[in-house]
């Protein structure tokens, strides 16, 4: 048996404003059900990361700009158009907006991580909706638009990018008629990646997977 202890685990679902999939949300309660057999106590509770998308999106163009810097113009042909318009976005971000967005940054990130002072865990389904087709995703290539739909995707997983905590996925149930990937995410404060991985292993231990095998179509 694994050394676990009593863990505080907070857990959440909501995405504002959008709906999770009935089947993620269904894998996501049978995740919960594993989680609670292994004595956690679960709370429902999650701190906000509403003022996250707005502070990842410029972070991340401007990452994307900073790596093409260093690039040549026949590698920067073979980049594809959606990094190629991140890479452009980037370009336009002046040094004073991109500093007082790293200040904003970091402000957030202290907010956030005083949820730990509570929990040792987060615990949120990985992606909101059943993985897509490719050609139905994103539904526009408007810019803005296209990243708005990217982000309701990131809900879950892209605070812990900003905020530089550990995070690791571990498969639930197959959703939909085509068994489909679903994930269970787990973050934990800074530093905690070995409570993680202890708890990864003691949710598969209670839940295999390594056996499952797809479907050849």
């Amino acid at each position: 048996e694994l050394p676990l202890g009593r863990l505080r685990v907070a857990y959440a679902s909501d995405v504002p404003a959008h709906d999770v999939d009935a089947d993620v949300a269904a894998a996501f309660q049978h995740g919960l059900r594993v989680l609670g057999g292994l004595g956690l106590e679960l709370v429902p509770d999650a701190p906000d990361v509403s003022a996250v998308p707005a502070l990842f999106a410029p972070i991340a163009e401007v990452a994307f700009a900073g790596l093409a810097a260093e690039m040549s113009d026949e590698q920067l042909a073979l980049i594809g158009p959606k990094c190629l318009q991140l890479i452009r976005h980037g370009w336009r971000i002046s040094a004073g907006d991109y500093y007082a967005t790293l200040e904003a940054a970091h402000r957030e990130s202290a907010r956030i991580h005083r949820f730990w002072d509570s929990y040792d865990v987060l615990v949120t389904p990985t992606v909101p909706w059943v993985p897509p087709l490719r050609d139905r995703f994103p539904s526009t290539e408007d810019y803005d638009a296209k990243w708005a739909q990217y982000g309701i995707w990131e809900h879950f997983t892209s605070p812990w990018n900003l905020t530089g905590q550990p995070a690791i996925s571990v498969p639930c149930p197959t959703v939909g008629d085509g068994g489909l990937p679903s994930g269970l995410q787990l973050v934990g404060p800074v530093g905690g990646e070995a409570r993680l991985f202890t708890l990864a292993a003691a949710y598969e231990s209670a839940s295999p997977w390594a056996q499952r095998r797809p479907p050849i179509l």
